[in-house]
Formats: structure tokens, sequence, C-alpha cells
């Protein structure tokens, strides 16, 4: 791509929550459309809506209307911010959603962890069906494994497109000088192959198709949108109301007819407290005597580790440790700077990659000037072992 060309934000299609609608008869306007997707996404969405970056996908002459949504909060955990300056914010899949359009097509988009299968009809733009699937590990011969299983599933038999090979990954999106819109994405052919560079350009008479799918703000819904909410919520709060009232009337029940039967209880557990008291501070005092002989160097060895696979790339030898915490027999909490957020990033990547981790994780990372600040947390799966002792010398003179 060229210097001028403006990079499109795209939000991994795992991240975003996809409901499919049939378009109702007699909805073609675009503010229609909106309005329509908007209760969509109210009505089967757990957040509100305000939490949420969404779009609509909706094509003239097509009946399937998507709602994609990803929850902001998610996405900033993630380093994926909503920049408002960006020509488009989208979901992933749209990177493939132009390839071969003019015949029905079944592609496979391999992000990461996640494997979709996007079913096109002829002529279409948007997916006819999307189904995705989670992958054990990050790799080639998993994405493969799960493009084979859904070729396998009964449902495959139902589509009578023409299925693109292998898999295609890694989606780009840039906006030229021009206001022309292209994709690129890594085609592989089969788990051994390298990726080969595909680039395929949006239509561009059908930019406001990407408008649509946009997920950044929209505009407060219509009239008839708060007073659907507004009844509902009046709906739920008299339903609540009595779903408590009736719940009250139970725990009271309850209470009484346990009451005596507490009672007794209680003055049984009290001739037993000073026995168990006993057995409390046994216990606490065999624990701290545990935690004492099996944690003398451990957060060394497991720093050593980190700090192994940090040195084993070049890139990372400026990244380096504030503090360290522990957390139980097998957990760190580090804080650290970095030259950069992608530094951070492939770091933590090494680390997922290493096979010594159960969970590696970023709850803090944030850009500073001149470089960036992080918090890091990790589990091991087994703990490192200690490096044992040196002997210690013997004097054998007289």
């Amino acid at each position: 791509m060229t210097s001028s060309a403006q990079a499109l934000v795209l939000v991994p299609t795992g991240f975003c929550f996809l409901q499919r609608e049939t378009r109702p008869e007699g909805v073609e306007k675009i503010p229609q459309l909106m309005d329509f997707a908007a209760l969509a996404l109210e009505g089967s969405s757990p957040f509100p809506q305000e939490q949420l970056a969404w779009g609509w996908l909706a094509q003239t002459g097509f009946d399937t209307v998507w709602v994609a949504a990803a929850l902001r909060e998610r996405l900033a955990r993630e380093a994926l911010a909503i920049d408002e300056g960006a020509p488009f914010c989208l979901p992933a899949l749209v990177a493939a959603c132009t390839m071969q359009p003019q015949k029905a097509r079944r592609i496979f988009l391999w992000e990461e962890d996640t494997l979709s299968c996007l079913d096109f009809e002829t002529g279409a733009l948007w997916p006819s069906q999307i189904a995705t699937e989670l992958l054990a590990e990050p790799t080639a011969q998993a994405a493969f494994a799960a493009r084979e299983k859904f070729l396998e599933d009964k449902r495959a038999a139902d589509f009578n497109g023409e299925i693109l090979p292998g898999l295609y990954a890694q989606a780009r999106g840039f906006m030229l000088a021009s206001g022309a819109v292209s994709f690129e994405l890594d085609f592989y052919e089969n788990a051994q192959a390298q990726g080969q560079v595909t680039k395929t350009a949006w239509p561009r008479k059908q930019n406001a198709l990407l408008w649509q799918a946009d997920l950044r703000e929209k505009e407060f819904l219509s009239k008839e949108h708060k007073q659907r909410a507004r009844a509902a919520w009046l709906w739920r709060a008299c339903v609540g109301s009595v779903v408590a009232a009736l719940l009250l009337l139970l725990w009271q029940s309850a209470l009484w007819v346990a009451d005596s039967s507490l009672k007794t209880r209680a003055a049984a557990a009290k001739e037993k407290e000073p026995a168990v008291e006993a057995i409390r501070q046994n216990q606490q005092l065999l624990f701290k005597i545990e935690q004492a002989v099996d944690s003398e160097l451990r957060p060394y060895a497991m720093l050593a580790e980190l700090n192994r696979v940090r040195l084993d790339d070049e890139t990372l030898k400026s990244l380096y440790f504030l503090n360290l915490q522990t957390e139980g027999n097998s957990a760190l909490t580090l804080q650290g700077k970095a030259s950069s957020i992608a530094q951070v990033n492939t770091y933590a990547d090494l680390l997922k990659k290493s096979g010594l981790f159960k969970s590696v994780d970023l709850p803090n990372l944030q850009s500073r000037f001149g470089g960036a600040d992080f918090t890091l947390k990790v589990d091991f799966k087994s703990m490192p072992q200690e490096a044992p002792a040196a002997p210690i010398a013997q004097n054998n003179a007289p």
C-alpha cells in the first residue's frame, strides 16, 4: 500500500456478536433498516447499546439482515481502539466479502483462534450464513482441521455454490486517496503452505454498505424505539415486583419453619467452638509451614522463565520489568515498560506459544510518551525446576 492509504480498523469476527434477521416486508429505506437493526440488537443483547460498538449488514435485493456488535470494554482490553479518525471500523469478515461476488461461494476465514465459514448467494456482498468454530490452538493445522469438520457437517450439503479452496487469514483494509477501499488477506492452500497475499477491491458504488456496517456510534433510536423500551422496562418492573413479593413470602415461610432447627444447631455448634478453633489454628500453622518449605525459590525460577522467553527474541530486549508480585504457588503479576504496545503484544504471544502457561493476560496496557506501560499476569502450567544448590566444599585439612 502507498503511504497515502489510510488503514481501516477491522474488528476480529471472534470479538463480534453476529445475529441474523429476516428483513420485514416493506422495510427498505436506510432509516427503517437502522431502526429495525437497533431493535433486534436491544432485544437479544445482554448489554446496553451504549456499551456496544455495532453495525448492520443489509443489501438491496436480499432478505438477510445481519447485526454485528462488539463490547467496547473488550476492544479496549485487547488494545483495539475504535478510532474515530479511521475511514471505517468494520467486522473483519468484510475483507472476504468481495471475492468472486458474481457467483454463490463458500469462503473460510481464519483469524487467530477462530475459523469462520461464510456462505454467499450469487451477487451478494454480505453472507447469507455465518458459522464460527473456536480453534484449540491458533495454528494452520487446527484451522484446516476445523475446515474439514465444517465440510463433513450434514448441513454443508444444503449449500449449492462453489467452495473456494484453502483458507484466508490476516485481513487488512485500506482506503486510498481516491476514496476507493481495498482489502488484503493471506491465502493458505494447505496447512504446510506459506501465506500468499491476495488483494480485493470493494465496489465504490457500494460504499454506503460499509457505512451501515461501521461499528462506531449511531444516532439515538427513534421515538417508537424509546416507547417500546419504556413499555418493556415497565413490564419487566411489574413482573419483577410480583416475583419479588412471592419470593419474599416463601422466604418468610422458610425462616419460620427453620427457626427451631437453626437454634438447635447453633447451640450444638457453640459447644464445639473450642475444638474447631484449635483445629483451625493447627491448619493455619501447617499451611504456613508448607508454604515456607515449598515456595522458597519459586518466584525466582518463574521470573527466570519469563526472562528466557524475552531474551530469546532480539526485538524484546528493550522490554523490562519494574515490579513483581506472586499470587499463590504458580502465578505472577508483573509491571513493566516497553518501547511500544506492539512489543508488549509480541511478548504476550510468545509466552502463550511457549506452552508453559495456563493463562497469559494483559489487564493493563497503556501507551505513554516514548513507550508503553503494562501489567502482565501469568499462571504456570507446571512449576519451573529450581536449579540445585551448589555443594559445599569440604575442608579435609587436619
